[in-house]
């Protein structure tokens, strides 16, 4: 059922999509891949972005990380949809994983719960927190042994030049499928915060990424 010349299509099962047309375009490792990923999926899973609490929105956010993030999620057969938790007790059904981005205020008590019973029935979490801001999430932090706090992370050893010590340049990643394929390259997180794991019996932590060994975190940035 190939119609025109150079077209490409990808074949699972009784599942058929068309790829691309190679004729004018070469077919990219990165979009085959995606596709692939894509075809093998089951059901649509579904990423929830937390609104409410001075997130980005993701409509608005053209050329941000979340459109960055949105778009690589959609790549791979995703589909991305807002949450606003206030309404509402209980994560979606369908959710895959939740990802709570930067928010500027704090999370209610219920909707922290709804995330904890999320994360407790074997949904997803991801949560990036700006330094000098409590999101609140301290009592989820405080079950998965997470401690976190107001302090900078400094590396005098690996940073960019016109960004400053202030922004670890890493390149040492930990034993995890989420960094694999980072490898030698260098990535830069500017003014990140620390934080600490403690053990509990029952939960694995990995480390992704990791500061040089001359490294601190640092409370008083002005000096």
């Amino acid at each position: 059922d190939v119609k025109n010349y150079a077209d490409v299509y990808l074949e699972s099962g009784e599942r058929r999509q068309l790829l691309q047309n190679v004729a004018d375009e070469r077919l990219s490792e990165v979009k085959l891949t995606n596709a692939l990923a894509q075809l093998s999926l089951q059901d649509t899973p579904v990423a929830y972005f937390l609104q409410g609490h001075g997130e980005k929105p993701l409509e608005t956010d053209e050329k941000g990380a979340i459109a960055q993030a949105v778009t690589g999620l959609t790549d791979r057969g995703y589909q991305v949809l807002p949450l606003n938790l206030t309404g509402q007790a209980t994560i979606p059904d369908d959710a895959k994983v939740v990802v709570v981005a930067s928010p500027t205020g704090k999370l209610f008590e219920a909707e922290v719960t709804a995330i904890a019973e999320f994360l407790n029935s074997g949904g997803g979490v991801f949560v990036a927190i700006e330094p000098n801001l409590d999101p609140g999430l301290k009592p989820l932090f405080d079950e998965w042994g997470i401690v976190t706090d107001n302090r900078v992370a400094i590396d005098p050893e690996r940073w960019v030049e016109g960004l400053g010590p202030a922004a670890p340049l890493v390149i040492d990643y930990g034993d995890n499928p989420i960094v694999s394929g980072f490898g030698e390259n260098y990535t830069v997180y500017p003014a990140v915060r620390s934080f600490e794991i403690k053990s509990i019996e029952g939960i694995k932590a990995t480390p992704l990424l990791r500061t040089s060994e001359k490294s601190w975190a640092e409370s008083n940035l002005k000096e």
